[in-house]
């Protein structure tokens, strides 16, 4: 009876001595790599997005959070002392890396890490597009977002040992201003028009060259008056509201007692604007005695 039992205690010990055997063998032949961000710094994880331009932009501050990291580099492994962090995103393009200690297969280190924008602006478009589709007047903030992000860490054997993390996030989203500033728009001419009174001049009688001229809103506009030979005058309006829209209109008046024949034409000074040509063209049976132009504005 106590042979056996004794017996059995010496199988036992056998047993567990082969379970350990197994489990440290197993250690060393399969390394792993553990990588995890600290829960209780969750309310440091927040991504803030205002609403300037007509839409939501990330405020572009980092994030500092405490992590640590664990792992077994395996038999006859050494880790190296660098780090890799890449976002797993549809198109990832940035990656951030650190330091940790440089050790002898067993690994376990705590340090903070601070989110670089170039990592974290792999994730603003989708937090954007849903501060653009849920934001208002007040503030909002959602709880229940993740960054997910591939931690890396090489041996000296050239292993790469990899984790799979997920970041629980904050996203708050600042209020839209209650009277958003608008960008104020810019005075621009619409129409230029340029016409004769009557429509068919007569000799000796006076002929008006009426310019017209019509903006987006009332405002100031400079031009010149040219002429088909190269003469030119520089002039301006400023144009009120009227029922449907803003206008002025400027003109010149002319009488001519003998044969003439001219083209004129409005150019907008800072604007790529002209009119159309307007012509004068007289036919008189007196050859002599041609009146100076006389000039009226309206």
């Amino acid at each position: 009876m106590n042979y056996q039992l004794k017996r059995g205690t010496f199988a036992m010990i056998i047993l567990s001595s082969l379970v350990a055997f197994t489990n440290s063998s197993q250690a060393k032949n399969n390394p792993y790599l553990n990588f995890d961000i600290h829960s209780n710094q969750f309310s440091k994880a927040v991504m803030q997005f205002d609403y300037t331009g007509g839409k939501y932009k990330w405020n572009g501050k980092t994030i500092t959070l405490r992590f640590s990291v664990s792992g077994d580099a395996g038999r006859f492994n050494n880790w190296l002392n660098s780090m890799t962090l890449k976002p797993i995103t549809l198109s990832p393009k940035q990656k951030m890396s650190g330091k940790i200690p440089r050790k002898k297969r067993k690994l376990s280190y705590a340090d903070n890490i601070t989110f670089k924008r170039s990592f974290l602006n792999s994730f603003t478009p989708g937090f954007a597009d849903y501060c653009n589709r849920h934001g208002s007047s007040k503030k909002l903030v959602k709880d229940g977002f993740f960054i997910k992000f591939e931690a890396l860490a090489a041996t000296n054997k050239g292993k790469v040992l990899k984790d799979t993390v997920q970041l629980p996030m904050r996203i708050v989203c600042m209020p839209k201003p209650s009277n958003p500033s608008r960008t104020p728009v810019a005075l621009k001419a619409t129409n230029v028009k340029l016409y004769t009174i009557p429509a068919k001049p007569a000799c000796g009688k006076p002929v008006k060259l009426i310019t017209e001229i019509w903006t987006n809103k009332p405002g100031k506009v400079e031009f010149f008056l040219t002429r088909n030979d190269g003469a030119k005058q520089k002039a301006s309006v400023t144009t009120t509201k009227v029922a449907n829209g803003n206008v002025k209109r400027w003109a010149k008046t002319y009488e001519f007692n003998q044969s003439v024949h001219r083209r004129y034409q409005i150019v907008l000074a800072k604007q790529a604007m002209t009119s159309k040509w307007a012509e004068i063209k007289l036919k008189c049976g007196a050859v002599n005695d041609i009146k100076r132009p006389k000039a009226v504005t309206n």
